[in-house]
């Protein structure tokens, strides 16, 4: 159950920026326990764009955005194979509509 699975925290609802895709949870790619923060990375499960979490200045709240080019420049290698494996997910496995 996705509720007691310490790879996956639930948000509040948030909207992919790229695929409008709504979702109110994200988790790690390799099971491990984690509670996202800022500058963390993630890909949206439904479309695979790359965003980062940030602090809202203007209500502090931890939302995400779009990944600028300069940030994609500086991951490390592991960062961009986890960020391959959800992009390849998304575009394998997931079809708007039906999941």
């Amino acid at each position: 159950m996705i509720d007691n699975d310490p790879a996956i925290t639930r948000l509040v609802e948030f909207r992919c920026p790229h695929c409008d895709h709504l979702c109110d949870v994200v988790g790690t790619t390799d099971g491990s326990p984690g509670t996202p923060g800022a500058g963390d990375i993630c890909g949206c499960i439904a479309c695979g764009c790359p965003m980062v979490f940030h602090v809202d200045p203007l209500d502090g709240v931890l939302r995400l955005r779009k990944m600028t080019i300069a940030e994609a420049d500086t991951l490390s290698d592991d960062e961009k194979r986890e960020l391959a494996r959800v992009q390849f997910f998304a575009r394998a496995v997931y079809q708007p509509g039906r999941n």
